[in-house]
Order: structure tokens, then sequence, then C-alpha cells
């Protein structure tokens, strides 16, 4: 009896900090406190940061939970760098407070997972969703909300290196446990429907990605309204699957409302909207303005470098987009050069094979093609081609890609044979349902189809000049 009332009394202790902590978040944006100052959330976030820091350090417990909430409030306004002492600070707390297995202990795990990913550093990420989850597991915590939310962070970051097949189980357990917990039209699981979605886009289902998108974004604009962060992220990414099945004029215009959206809400330096704009530069460079994506993609490229660091890997997928868009305006050497600089990032990053480093390769292999080097161009398009025939299903057009830029490479090295067996799978594969669910197969089938025309016309085939800057 004694012992439960000690707990009873630690539990009302901090249900006392936490209800002044709210207060004091309030009484800043009092006037009489900011004295006519816009208080912004970052200054609420410090000061409360500071007197945590300074007056609760005979409450440890009370302490370490404060300072996982604002670690997490800075996640979520994509400050990294500020949520970093305060998430590190709960876990070195939590694990002196609790040396074995506690549940406070796996929260703070989960919640560096997440700061580590923010951070980049995918590898960090997952050992610390992992051993979250196998805290709960030992803790017989297997079915509640935290349980659920790890697994959700960990297929994010599974996803993120490429792991398909890891990401989808997690990111379904996920959905098991949202839906049993918190009802089939909630947002947790509208979250999870859209981290899947976007694993259907890497497979090139975009039909499936479509079909989800849409029912995440239902739920989310019946719950939360429409100008929620769920429901803009839900409407850019549907705007993404649309334009992949080249339905371009319906994609258009959610991504500049989208975008819009998300600097008003989230602000112009937010991870989030830097994304969207990166991937409105590849819609309209699909969407023949080269000019008008070029202006785009620096503009996403600076904002993006500034905010995260040079190293970070999302850095490294603007230079691609870049790359290849620069490749097509005729600046083979800027091409060049941006692309380089993505695999060095990636390679920094992320295990030898992943997809991110195939894409570079692939649009490096186009530069060297164009640039007359046909040996470095079979280099990475071999390199492309070994990395996309492990990590992706047999028939996806990125496949088909990699080995018709095998092909062309074979072929101005005046290999015949062998190019022309490339080439004809390439264009076989190309012609496959799995490949035609990406609108882009059709434009790839048409080049692979070319090529081999010249092959088979002339035994042989000169590269053709880039085409003009514009």
């Amino acid at each position: 009896i004694e012992r439960e009332r000690a707990v009873a009394e630690q539990e009302r202790q901090r249900s006392d900090e936490v209800a002044r902590f709210l207060a004091g978040l309030f009484k800043l944006s009092d006037p009489s406190e900011a004295r006519g100052r816009e208080i912004t959330a970052k200054e609420i976030l410090a000061n409360r940061a500071e007197r945590i820091e300074r007056e609760m350090a005979n409450q440890p417990q009370t302490q370490a939970t404060m300072m996982e909430t604002i670690g997490r409030v800075y996640l979520a306004l994509d400050q990294g760098e500020l949520a970093r002492p305060q998430i590190e600070g709960s876990l070195a707390r939590r694990r002196v407070l609790f040396p074995g297995d506690h549940l406070d202990v796996a929260s703070s795990l989960g919640a560096a997972g997440e700061l580590e990913l923010n951070a980049g550093r995918v590898e960090a990420a997952e050992q610390f969703h992992r051993s979250a989850l196998a805290m709960y597991e030992r803790l017989n915590q297997r079915d509640n909300i935290a349980v659920a939310e790890t697994l959700q962070g960990l297929g994010q970051v599974l996803k993120v290196k490429g792991d398909a097949r890891g990401a989808r189980e997690a990111l379904e357990r996920s959905l098991y446990l949202f839906t049993s917990l918190s009802g089939s039209d909630s947002t947790r699981v509208s979250s999870v429907l859209n981290e899947l979605a976007q694993l259907e886009s890497q497979q090139a289902r975009y039909a499936e990605a479509e079909r989800l998108y849409r029912r995440a974004l239902a739920i989310e604009e019946r719950i939360l309204g429409p100008d929620a962060p769920q429901v803009i992220y839900s409407q850019h990414n549907l705007a993404d699957t649309l334009k992949h099945q080249g339905k371009l004029e319906e994609a258009g215009p959610l991504y500049v409302q989208s975008i819009a959206q998300l600097k008003k809400v989230m602000g112009e330096k937010h991870g989030a909207t830097i994304d969207a704009l990166g991937n409105y530069g590849r819609y309209l460079q699909d969407s023949g303005d080269l000019a008008g994506a070029e202006r785009v993609m620096r503009e996403a490229l600076t904002l993006n470098r500034e905010m995260r660091g040079e190293s970070h890997f999302t850095v490294g997928y603007h230079l691609v987009n870049l790359g290849d868009l620069l490749r097509m305006r005729g600046d083979l050497a800027g091409a060049e050069q941006a692309l380089n600089q993505a695999l060095a990032i990636y390679g920094a990053t992320f295990p030898e094979e992943n997809l991110y480093s195939a894409s570079a390769h692939a649009k490096r292999a186009r530069v060297m093609i164009d640039s007359g080097r046909p040996r470095e161009a079979l280099a990475a398009a071999d390199r492309a081609l070994t990395i996309r025939e492990h990590e992706l299903q047999a028939g996806h057009m990125q496949i088909a890609e990699a080995r018709a830029l095998r092909g062309r490479s074979l072929t101005l090295l005046k290999q015949h044979d062998a190019a022309r067996e490339a080439l004809q799978r390439s264009v076989e594969e190309l012609s496959s349902g799995a490949a035609q669910a990406d609108w882009r197969a059709a434009r790839m089938r048409e080049e692979a189809t070319q090529w081999l025309a010249q092959l088979n016309g002339s035994g042989s085939a000169e590269p053709k000049p880039p085409p003009p800057a514009n």
C-alpha cells in the first residue's frame, strides 16, 4: 500500500509539472509578457527547454519526459539540430533512471530513430528503431500505439534505404495495429496508407498508389479539414503518382495548390516544402518546360543545402534530378558534376546497393553516351542494371531502361551482338504490362527501338549530338 501511495504521489507530481509546463507555454504569449512582440513557436520551445534544464534537475523522470516532448515538436518543425540535445538528453537520463528495459527508454529510442532519419543517418535510424522494438518485445508490449508508431518509423527508414520487402512488412504490421487500436478511419491509419502508397510508386504500381493516396486523403479531409499538413502531403503525393501515370493536366493544379499551402502552413524552408518544390521541378521537366524546371530545381537544391546540410541524402536526390535536366539542356559538364556529387553523398549514406545510386548511375550513363565516352557509359549502365535487378521486381521499367543504356553503350563500342541482345530484351520488357504502368515506358521503348533499328540498319550507330540548350 505504501509503495502504491508513493507511485501515486510521484505521478501526481509529474502531472503537476506537466500542467505548469503547459501553463508556461500560454503565459509567454500573454500580452503582458510578450509586450507587443509576436512570439514564435521556436521561441516558446527554447524558453521551455532552458527552464526544464534549469528547474527540473531534481526531477529527472519528468525532465526526460518534457525533453522528449520538446524534441519531437522540434522535429515536426524540421528543426533537427534543436531537437538533438532534447532527444539525446532524454534518452541519456532515462538510461540512468532505468538501467534495464523500460517503456520510457523504448520511447526515447524511437524518438532517436526519427531524429537520425531527419538528419539523413539512415543506418543509425534503423538501429534505434529496431532497438526500441526489441525492448517493447521483451516488455511483452506488442499491441499498443507506441509499437505501431515505431513500426511505422522503421518502415520509413527501410523505404528510404530501398528495402521494399522489409518496409512493407513493418508498415503493414503498423497499419494492422493502428486499425485495431484507433479504427480504420483514423489519421494514424491514413499516415501509414501514405507510406504504403509510396512503396507502390517505387515499384511502379501507380494505379494502386493512387488508390491508397485517395483513401488516405478522404480520411484526412473528413477529420482534419483542407489546410492540415497531412492533407497537403497527401494531395502532393497524389499529384506525383498522377504524373507518373501521364495524367499531367490533372496533376498540375494539385502540385501548385499543395506547394502554395505548404509554404503558408509549414513555411518556405521546411523540409516538406523543399521536397515538394523538387518534385514540381520534375513535373515541369516532364511537361517540357525545361527552363522553368531548372529554375525550380536550383531553388529547391539551394534551400535543401541550407536547411539540411551538404551531405544529406535528399541533397543527392535533388542533384540527380538537376543532373538529368542539365543533360537535356545540353550542359553535359554540369550534369556530370551534379551526378558525381550525388553518388558521393549516396556512397557515404546508404549501403552499396541502393536504388538512389542506381538512378544516378543510369543518368550518368546517358551523360557519358552524349559525351562520346561509351566505356564509362557501359560501366555506369551495368552498375544501375545490377542494382535494379536485385532491388526491383522483374519487368520494372527502370530495369529495362538500364538494359537499354547498356545496349546503346555496347553499340558505340561496336560490340554489336551483345548490344542487339540487350536492346531486343529491353524493348520486350518495355512492352510488358508491368512496364506500361509507367507512362515513361512508352518514351523509353521508342528510344530503345530507334537504337535497335539503327544497329540493325547500319551495323553501327554514331552518337547523336546533345540537344541545344534552351
